[in-house]
């Protein structure tokens, strides 16, 4: 969820929770207020990222998953100019 801080801080026009569970999508819309939630496991990510943006895609991606998988989808839904930042954790 620092993710969601960090687009929040950063003055986003728009920001995107996107999960495959519903309870972490309606934690991030109660406790940070993101603009759209998008459920994977019930909707394609290419498709909601195109509805919910008219087309255009979204200016950047935070991954914190990072799966060969993921990344495809992620630069195919980037708009013109878009940036994909990867962000991991050090393991404690």
């Amino acid at each position: 969820m620092y993710v969601l801080q960090l687009a929040k801080l950063s003055d986003a026009e728009m920001t995107i929770a996107i999960s495959g569970t519903e309870d972490k999508l309606r934690m991030a819309q109660e406790n940070f207020g993101v603009d759209e939630i998008m459920n994977i496991s019930t909707e394609k990510l290419c498709d909601g990222i195109k509805r919910i943006t008219s087309g255009k895609g979204v200016d950047i991606v935070f991954d914190r998953v990072v799966n060969n998988e993921i990344i495809d989808s992620s630069l195919k839904i980037l708009a013109n100019s878009g940036k994909f930042v990867i962000i991991k954790s050090p393991i404690l």
